[in-house]
């Protein structure tokens, strides 16, 4: 079986990758709550058996943490080398991983950044790519 950079797609998941296609920011919310969360689940972290709706979010958020792979860990983003992934902290407190492309104008950790979703290379599904804030100074 070859390596691919495809997310896997399950039943939770699944309104995500779909709202991503379409280049929108998904994220399942607690119905009670309010609150958003991350990875999905069918009930609510917040409110025992709680249930849960997909909402759309602000792309916005901090950088929280930032690493630059230079060594082929994973044969499918080979191409990509260097390639950095960054923990986006969105409001509310959720944190999603990302890709950041490129090396150099890096924001740094702490710095406002955007969620784009955009493929990593042509025809490939849209995936969480981050984006430099206008106005950051990064």
């Amino acid at each position: 079986m070859s390596e691919t950079i495809e997310p896997d797609i399950t039943d939770l998941n699944k309104p995500f990758w779909d709202a991503a296609a379409r280049g929108e920011l998904l994220l399942p919310h607690c119905v009670k709550s309010g609150k958003s969360f991350w990875p999905p689940s069918p009930l609510s972290p917040f409110v025992t058996n709680g249930p849960v709706e997909w909402r759309p979010v602000e792309p916005h958020g901090v950088l929280r943490s930032l690493v630059t792979y230079r060594r082929v860990f994973q044969k499918a983003l080979a191409e990509l080398i260097p390639y950095r992934i960054g923990l986006v902290e969105l409001a509310g407190g959720v944190r999603l991983l990302a890709h950041l492309a490129g090396e150099s104008g890096a924001p740094a950790v702490g710095d406002v950044v955007c969620i784009e979703l955009a493929p990593l290379r042509r025809g490939a599904r849209r995936v969480p790519i981050i984006s430099v804030q206008a106005g950051n100074g990064a």
